[in-house]
């Protein structure tokens, strides 16, 4: 699906004239595409335990946010 929107949507989005994606946090394609192009763009999330931003703790583990190296390491062990 990936592949199919990273082929497929920019011409799409620039022939309708699109100038702002909303992007689902499940598919990358609508944010990679989104910066390609230099549109704005937000990400929406849909569903907290797929989200998968670096500073943001997962959501399962019921962690405080907690920002600077300390926070992304452990973040970053608890996705894996």
């Amino acid at each position: 699906m990936t592949r199919l929107l990273l082929d497929t949507l920019p011409a799409a989005l620039t022939r309708l004239g699109v100038n702002a994606v909303i992007a689902d946090s499940v598919e990358p394609a609508g944010a990679l595409v989104a910066r390609h192009l230099r549109l704005p763009f937000v990400t929406a999330v849909t569903g907290l335990p797929l989200l998968r931003e670096p500073m943001v703790p997962p959501p399962f583990l019921g962690w405080p946010y907690r920002p600077g190296v300390i926070g992304l390491n452990r973040n970053r062990v608890g996705m894996r």
